[in-house]
């Protein structure tokens, strides 16, 4: 069996996101499918907050980013440009993983990224994500599993261009956790977002022993495209 991906164009507004995994997951596909792609700016809030701040959602609008609630696990974070996030939707069934373990992979994913290719050296700690030290988290995670069918995923900042907005809040609820980025840990400006989502999905195929291909099955790429032309 191999792992399927498809890097999104464009940057996807989050509730097409949301609506597109919700399609993907009742389609029930027969592939391990990982959807890679930029969101426009968005504030998102796990299923640990069930209702929504007013004060502070009208305060992180009034910077021209959107404010979701969300049904993945963790708090308050940030999607947008720069930053690159998987929307994996895995059969854990089929890849025999409990869903401990699967998160588990996803971050040994994401710091097999890190080291292949770009020589930085991320860890994990007690709060979930991946981190370069105590204090400086470059990616997080979150996800939901229905009926062994993953959803939701992962965020990695690439770029610096996330870390402004991530200054506006405090990061998946952890005091004194500062994010950071591949651009800043290597200081260089000019780190590529199509290599980036290449060398994740290669680190997820090599994480789950399987084989990487691009995606490329009409009956998702349809389901792909009649969310993406359909946006408000």
């Amino acid at each position: 069996m191999s792992i399927y991906y498809k890097r999104l164009p464009g940057f996807i507004n989050y509730k097409a996101g949301l609506e597109l995994q919700e399609r993907l997951v009742a389609a029930k596909p027969t592939k391990d499918v990982l959807l890679l792609l930029e969101h426009a700016p968005v504030y998102t809030v796990g299923r640990r907050t069930t209702d929504e701040n007013i004060e502070e959602s009208t305060r992180l609008r009034a910077l021209g980013a959107h404010y979701e609630l969300t049904k993945r696990g963790g708090q308050i974070t940030y999607h947008g440009p720069g930053q690159l996030v998987g929307y994996p939707i895995f059969n854990l069934s089929r890849l025999n993983l409990s869903v401990k373990c699967y998160v588990d992979r996803v971050e040994k994913s994401l710091i097999r990224m890190l080291a292949d290719q770009y020589r930085i050296r991320g860890q994990t700690s007690e709060h979930t994500g991946v981190w370069l030290d105590d204090v400086h988290k470059i990616a997080s995670i979150g996800i939901q599993v229905r009926h062994r069918i993953t959803s939701h995923g992962f965020a990695i900042n690439i770029t610096n261009e996330p870390l402004d907005w991530f200054r506006n809040i405090v990061a998946c609820g952890i005091h004194g956790a500062k994010m950071t980025s591949v651009a800043s840990a290597l200081n260089n400006n000019s780190i590529s977002m199509d290599d980036a989502t290449l060398a994740a999905a290669n680190a997820f195929g090599k994480v789950l022993d399987k084989e990487v291909q691009q995606l490329d099955d009409p009956e998702i790429d349809a389901i792909i495209s009649d969310v993406l032309d359909n946006i408000d």
